[in-house]
Order: C-alpha cells, then sequence, then structure tokens
C-alpha cells in the first residue's frame, strides 16, 4: 500500500497491486512554508500509520494514529504543545520518535501509550 499526506487535509491510502484507491482521509496538517511538511508514517508490522496534527486551535496539537480503513485508533498527546511534523516508528514498532523545530518526543508503544521522555 502506499501512503500519501497532501499538502492541505487528506490522506490517501492506494493498493499498489491495481493502484486503485482504497481510503480517503480528512485530517488537519495543512503545509506552512517555515514548517517541515507533515509526513505520515506506517507502522513496521502492522496495518496502521502515525501522522502529525496542524489544527487551527493550539491545544489540539498532537500524534494520530489510524487504521488502514481510516478508523482513528488512538491519539498521542504533546507534552510540548508543538506540532509534530515527523514521527517514525522503531525497526520493531514498538517505540515512536517525533521531532518538533529542535526537539524530539519518544512514545511508547505497548500497553497505554504514554510519553516516555522528552529532550529539547
Amino acid at each position: 500500500m502506499l501512503l500519501i499526506t497532501d499538502q492541505y487535509d487528506k490522506i490517501l491510502i492506494y493498493d499498489t497491486t491495481t493502484w486503485s484507491l482504497l481510503t480517503t482521509i480528512n485530517h488537519p496538517h495543512r503545509q506552512f512554508q517555515h514548517l517541515t511538511p507533515i509526513k505520515a508514517t506506517w507502522h513496521p508490522h502492522a496495518d496502521y500509520f502515525v501522522v502529525g496534527r496542524y489544527p487551527m486551535h493550539k491545544e489540539d496539537r498532537c500524534l494520530d494514529m489510524f487504521h488502514v480503513n481510516g478508523d482513528r485508533v488512538g491519539t498521542l498527546e504533546s507534552t510540548s504543545g508543538l506540532i509534530q511534523s515527523v514521527a517514525h516508528f522503531s525497526p520493531d514498532g514498538n517505540f515512536i520518535l517525533s521531532s518538533f523545530g529542535s526537539g524530539i518526543e519518544v512514545w511508547g508503544t505497548k500497553n497505554d501509550l504514554k510519553t516516555l521522555r522528552t529532550c529539547t
């Protein structure tokens, strides 16, 4: 499957065997000229992905987790309150590393998805 994060408010998932569109998700991650483009990233062993949110209201900045069918399966609340532009899973899928400006956050994905530590 091919995961595309556009520059406005859509996430597209294509089936690469037929190049047909499987899912379209409306999601607030618009592009801004002074911001690293927000990119959705697949989990290495499951059919879900994580993507940063750039909403209109500052308090709603977080990472969203979606299943391939378009259902949101969770939200990771950032302790920084900043926009998480890039997020990647560890090779085993147990952790997520996300970046905001010059800082990073490390998230644990087992149990309750709580923040393990924040580095700035």
